[in-house]
C-alpha cells in the first residue's frame, strides 16, 4: 500500500503530538505524573496493531475505526485503577492522558468515544480543546489539593 510523504508524516508524528498533549494535560502534577500521562497517552495505541493483526504502518492507519479500547470507558477505568493502586496524583494523570489522545482522536472522527453507551465516534476541534483545557485545569486544581 502507498501513501502520500504528507500521510506517512502524519502517521510517524501522531505519537509525538499525542505525548505533547499528554504532556501538557499532567504538567501541573509535575515530572512523574507527566510520565505516567505520556505513557498511558502512547500505550494506548498498542491496539491498532492488535485491531489491523499486523505491524505494518499501511493496516495500522487505515483501520475503518479505532478499537473500543479508544474510549472514555478505558480512561475512566484506568485512571480508577491506577489511583486506586498509586494514588490520585498518578490516577488522574492516566485518565487525563488517555482522554486527551482519545479526544484528539475523535476530533479526526471513528473513535468510539462513549463506547459502549453511545454510537459517538467524533468530536468537534473546539471540544477537543475545551477539554483539554479543562483537563489541564483538573490538574492544576489537583496540584494545589496537596
Amino acid at each position: 500500500m502507498s501513501f502520500t510523504r504528507r500521510r506517512r508524516a502524519e502517521a510517524y508524528s501522531d505519537p509525538l503530538l499525542h505525548a505533547l498533549v499528554s504532556a501538557a494535560v499532567a504538567q501541573p502534577l509535575g515530572r512523574a505524573a507527566i510520565g505516567a500521562s505520556v505513557a498511558a497517552g502512547l500505550l494506548i495505541d498498542l491496539d491498532h496493531p492488535l485491531a489491523a493483526r499486523s505491524l505494518a504502518l499501511g493496516p495500522n492507519i487505515t483501520l475503518a475505526r479505532r478499537p473500543p479500547t479508544h474510549s472514555a470507558t478505558v480512561a475512566v477505568a484506568s485512571g480508577t485503577l491506577v489511583g486506586a493502586l498509586t494514588g490520585p496524583r498518578y490516577g488522574w494523570a492516566t485518565f487525563a492522558g488517555l482522554l486527551s489522545h482519545i479526544l484528539r482522536d475523535a476530533a479526526e472522527g471513528k473513535t468510539p468515544v462513549l463506547w459502549p453507551w453511545a454510537p459517538r465516534e467524533r468530536v468537534s476541534p473546539r471540544a477537543f480543546l475545551g477539554a483539554t483545557a479543562a483537563l489541564a485545569f483538573g490538574s492544576w486544581a489537583l496540584s494545589r489539593s496537596g
